[in-house]
């Protein structure tokens, strides 16, 4: 018998118009939530046996994509693109060495390495400090290439299309030649708490990042399944968190990598790394603790 989280799987793999779905309760849930692509009129084919007993509410959406945006040449639109003097606060623009795109250094983070080391440096996504240039040490920087690199890739958790994904997360190290670049802070999110909570339905969160700044949202699915584009493939999801906003957008292409925070308290709750019109996707935070064995709070 296939879990919750399987069956809502099962369900875009066999209906490939469905960008994402969920339940509106993920204790008792009394229907699913499905996103369709948008590109035409498709109809659901099937459902898992496990999905039957409850009732369908699909609404019209379009394709879910990562949020990494090209590499521009103009004057800063906020204080996330503007080039900083170190210590570096996090929430900003950054660009790997050769890279044609730009992303979010989200968060400042500390983990655990695999010879029990410890590390300081930034939280992000795979598809923004490393996707084809899957290299450690690779040069993080602001998307000023006269500037020196300010961290060096560590650690990542790669999405694969033949699976079924987590977590799209990268870590470096931003410990440059003996001196710490960074500081413990996002911009426009002072004093970040140091427990992660686990996002609920209704949870309004921030998030600080590289093109929209500082927005708000509010959580409309937890335990959802997302099918992402990378551009030359599609990755599934499972077990993901769904952010929406009624007014401003929550994200734009270049917030890849932003950290979502529980506003209240201003915990820590997912990893901002895809969405579309209408909605945005982030890996919930346990799952990025999991695979770096990150700690908090930040403090080198």
């Amino acid at each position: 018998m296939l879990t919750h989280h399987q069956a809502l799987t099962a369900f875009l793999l066999t209906n490939h118009h469905i960008v994402a779905a969920w339940y509106d309760d993920p204790v008792v849930p009394t229907k699913i939530i499905a996103i369709d692509d948008g590109i035409q009129s498709q109809r659901t084919t099937s459902l898992p046996k496990e999905l039957r007993h409850l009732p369908l509410q699909q609404r019209a959406g379009s394709p879910i994509r990562i949020l990494r945006t090209p590499v521009t040449r103009h004057a800063p639109k906020n204080a996330n693109q503007a080039c900083q003097d170190e210590p570096i606060e996090l929430g900003t623009q950054v660009q790997p060495a050769g890279a044609n795109w730009l992303g979010t250094a989200g968060a400042p983070v500390s983990w655990i390495d695999s010879q029990n080391a410890r590390h300081w440096g930034i939280l992000s996504n795979w598809h923004v400090l490393a996707d084809e240039d899957q290299r450690i040490g690779r040069a993080i920087h602001q998307p000023d290439t006269g500037r020196a690199a300010f961290a060096r890739l560590s650690a990542w958790s790669e999405p694969i299309e033949t699976r079924i994904n987590r977590v799209d997360a990268a870590v470096a190290d931003a410990r440059v030649d003996g001196f710490h670049t960074i500081a413990d802070r996002i911009l426009g999110i002072h004093d970040l708490g140091t427990k992660p909570v686990t996002a609920t339905i209704g949870l309004i969160v921030s998030k600080s990042g590289r093109t929209t700044g500082l927005t708000q949202a509010e959580c409309i699915g937890v335990g959802a399944s997302a099918n992402v584009s990378y551009g030359d493939f599609t990755a599934t999801f499972e077990d993901q968190d769904i952010f929406w906003s009624a007014g401003e957008p929550f994200s734009a292409a270049g917030d890849s990598g932003s950290l979502i925070i529980a506003t209240d308290c201003r915990c820590p709750t997912a990893l901002l790394f895809a969405g579309s019109n209408e909605i945005t996707v982030g890996n919930p935070i346990r799952h990025v603790i999991e695979a770096f064995g990150l700690v908090w709070p930040f403090n080198p």
